[in-house]
């Protein structure tokens, strides 16, 4: 094996190392406001009176079933697709 053959060889792999990079950071990129949207609700929510908290849930979940064990079954009023807007485009990466 030669030197120039190891060179280009390298090359090549940090050529495929920086381009895995940068689709990395047009991933985190996309999610970034959805984070921040997600955190922000988090916040209104901590600072939230109990009765506001009590109207934030009644808007969210419609439902709330305890099972035997303590099972919780949860059931949320929006869709999921209608909560996950926006995260389809990072699988298209």
């Amino acid at each position: 094996m030669s030197l120039l053959w190891q060179i280009t060889a390298i090359n090549q792999q940090l050529e495929k190392i920086g381009h895995e990079m940068e689709q990395m950071k047009a991933s985190m990129e996309k999610v970034r406001p959805m984070y921040d949207m997600f955190k922000g609700w988090a916040e209104e929510f901590r600072m939230a009176t109990i009765e506001q908290k009590k109207m934030i849930i009644s808007q969210v979940i419609s439902r709330i079933e305890i099972g035997k064990g303590y099972k919780i079954n949860i059931t949320l009023n929006m869709e999921y697709e209608q909560f996950c807007v926006g995260w389809n485009g990072l699988n298209n990466l």
